[in-house]
């Protein structure tokens, strides 16, 4: 089969599978939290659905992967005119998703985004047609590491060190969310860190579900 009679192949496999993932609803569960610290790029494929009607599909390796290079494919959603591209600079930080294409024809297309807590990455884009300001992914990306989180259950202070005799940063909130640094036995000290923690890291006592 030749390289165009595969991309073309491919491509039709992925326009099939966008059909069949707009029918699935996935239902996150009431207070789900986002537990994920590093997210990878998809086993079998990375597909970006653009705002300007155009499909592209990433050939990856069958590795779940923090960065991506090969070759991307793109057209239009009916099929019609496919273009071929090098992959550079794909990379996922933790949720922030950034890739750079070079289209065979027309030059390079760069894309950023980031992945929401449904898992899927959705962003911006600029540079050679047939990018598009805007576009998002057609399947969850996975994750490749997993946070520990952590829900306040009453109002308790946050310290600058464990022990009780450090300073009070400040105060967590009955329901908020914050993510464990290293093990945490309950009822005791455990270092936590994120946007709801004053000072964004500090030691708290109890008051925690996990």
């Amino acid at each position: 089969m030749s390289s165009k009679m595969f991309e073309k192949a491919v491509l039709g496999a992925a326009i099939g599978a966008l059909s069949a993932t707009a029918l699935v609803v996935t239902a996150e569960p009431a207070g789900a939290v986002p537990v994920c610290g590093q997210y990878g790029f998809n086993t079998q494929a990375t597909t970006i659905d653009q705002s300007n009607g155009w499909l592209v599909y990433f050939l990856n390796s069958g590795d779940i992967q923090q960065t991506h290079q090969g070759r991307a494919i793109t057209s239009m959603k009916n099929g019609a005119n496919l273009k071929g591209g090098n992959i550079s600079d794909a990379t996922i930080t933790g949720r922030d998703v950034r890739f750079t294409i070079q289209w065979d024809d027309t030059g390079f297309a760069h894309y950023s985004g980031r992945v929401d807590d449904d898992g899927f990455a959705r962003g911006l884009g600029s540079g050679a047609a047939p990018s598009a300001s805007a576009w998002s992914s057609t399947r969850p990306f996975p994750c490749l590491s997993q946070q520990n989180v952590a829900t306040v259950t009453e109002d308790v202070d946050v310290y600058d060190a464990p022990g009780g005799a450090g300073d009070v940063l400040g105060v967590l909130r009955q329901g908020q969310q914050v993510t464990l640094v290293g093990n945490c036995n309950r009822n005791d000290w455990c270092q936590v860190t994120g946007p709801a923690v004053p000072g964004g890291t500090g030691w708290v006592w109890g008051a925690l579900q996990f």
